[in-house]
């Protein structure tokens, strides 16, 4: 399987659901802030819990769609393929759907 695949037929049927998308991106924002939060008050062992405000989000969102993370059968993929998401999200025009994708 490549990536291009997985992303197809396996990550982005799980997140067709805008509000699960959504709940995805929100992370991110949050995240940042946690980061900026900790860095200002010099909280250096709470970036070990970096992640957790992303993954949070992104789990809400997949208990909305009542459907599984694919973190869990393919992390390097899941992680490439949430950055892929978030770009085709905020660049709508330059990406078809691939369920739409001519081939």
């Amino acid at each position: 399987m490549t990536f291009d695949q997985f992303y197809r037929d396996l990550y982005w049927p799980r997140h067709e659901n805008r509000v699960c998308r959504y709940l995805h991106l929100i992370g991110l924002p949050v995240t940042a802030f946690f980061v900026i939060f900790d860095i200002l008050f010099q909280y250096w062992w709470l970036l070990l819990l970096t992640p957790v405000p992303a993954y949070l989000f992104g789990w809400l969102g997949h208990l909305w769609a009542r459907n599984n993370p694919t973190f869990f059968l393919h992390p390097y993929w899941s992680f490439l393929g949430f950055w892929k998401m978030i770009g085709r999200m905020l660049t709508p025009d330059r990406e078809p759907s691939p369920r739409r994708a001519t081939s």
